[in-house]
């Protein structure tokens, strides 16, 4: 516009080849827009560099395992089409010393001495995911390194995956399944703790001498099984906090708990469930609890006899209003049954027992009888 000015005199033409020359001329642009641009363009680069080290990186990690796992997997191979002089048949039995065949070692018991589980309570049972996962006691979905876990108690199998444990919050990683072996609890131990549950009591395991049982005389020979209580994502819960979850994860955590009571046991003591109330004090489950005091009791393992439930057919009310059970009876002659709800807008029926003489409100005789419940709870 500047060279309009020194044009003497100014016309169209020059006007127009002037307006022409600025649309022609790059748009300026600031300093500090300049950088921007140009650190865009560094991020880009820098990610795109990374990218095609850690592509290299990996593809050299997969050649040099391969190349080390080829010897090994060699070895097993030749093992596996050895024939067997019993049974005649590739890898089908356990090849004579003297013959200077490698043992047959299955990819299972490979995968385990990498992971250094050889030896150890659990065992490989799924080396991929996507396995099934064939177990009789706890299963556990983790990755490699073992740093996470979801559990599950199983009878018999369970598919190494997220969706049959129920959640995943590790995602994007390589999983596995582990076995912690236990006995295969019957229907009858399953229904027990389902209705100790539905009457929102927690299952209190304890661990006695062989022959005890629910009779006031054996009280003094049961100990509690001291191992924390632990949730589907193995998180630690206390016992107190149990009536809390959802029925299905209580019989869980129940029997996975039952696992390791009879593991620490050794097969040496018998096993009985109590029936109790939440605690309000963490240091309760700690303290003896007497037969009497306690609403269930079930015998559960007999070393001479083995898995069994010899439950006591009583319910045995609360006495320790307003603590109450909708079904129950006073473990002691001298009380009486009471309804706790009596007067209010509630109208169910709910009876703790306490000493005659304190007794007021809705009195209920003695059942002839003991009282039976059709509470239960799938698991």
């Amino acid at each position: 516009l500047k060279a309009i000015a020194f044009v003497k005199p100014v016309n169209a033409e020059v006007v127009g080849f002037v307006l022409k020359a600025i649309a022609a001329m790059p748009t300026a642009t600031s300093p500090s827009h300049e950088l921007s641009i140009y650190r865009s363009r560094s991020r880009v680069q820098n990610r795109s560099r990374r990218r095609r080290f850690w592509a290299a990186a990996a593809a050299t990690a997969a050649a040099a395992a391969a190349a080390c796992a080829a010897p090994a997997l060699q070895s097993q191979l030749r093992a596996f089409s050895a024939p067997s002089p019993s049974s005649g048949f590739g890898g089908g039995g356990a090849a004579a010393e003297d013959d200077g065949v490698a043992p047959r070692v299955s990819f299972r018991e490979r995968v385990a001495s990498l992971m250094g589980r050889r030896g150890s309570e659990w065992d490989l049972c799924a080396p991929v995911e996507g396995a099934t996962c064939q177990c009789v006691g706890t299963a556990a979905l983790h990755t490699w390194t073992g740093d996470w876990a979801m559990l599950r108690h199983t009878n018999g199998s369970i598919r190494c995956t997220s969706d049959a444990f129920g959640e995943d919050p590790r995602p994007n990683f390589a999983k596995v399944c582990s076995c912690f072996a236990g006995p295969r609890w019957p229907l009858e131990v399953v229904d027990g703790l389902n209705e100790t549950i539905a009457r929102k009591l927690v299952a209190r395991i304890e661990v006695g001498p062989p022959g005890a049982g629910c009779d006031p005389a054996s009280d003094g020979a049961w100990l509690p099984c001291a191992v924390m209580s632990t949730r589907y994502d193995a998180s630690v819960i206390p016992d107190r906090y149990l009536p809390m979850l959802p029925p299905a994860e209580q019989a869980d955590a129940a029997l996975r708990k039952l696992d390791v009571c009879h593991r620490m046991a050794g097969g040496r003591q018998a096993i009985r469930i109590l029936g109790v109330l939440p605690a309000k004090q963490a240091r309760a489950s700690l303290v003896p609890v007497m037969a009497t005091k306690a609403s269930m009791c079930a015998v559960v393992y007999e070393p001479g006899t083995g898995i069994v439930w010899e439950g006591r057919e009583a319910v045995f009310c609360p006495t320790t209003p307003p603590q109450c059970l909708p079904a129950c009876e006073c473990a002691d002659a001298s009380h009486k049954r009471i309804n706790v709800r009596a007067g209010k807008d509630d109208d169910t029926e709910c009876w703790a027992c306490v000493p005659a003489e304190e007794a007021t409100g809705e009195v209920a005789p003695p059942p002839d009888g003991p009282m039976e419940t059709k509470v239960s709870v799938s698991v």
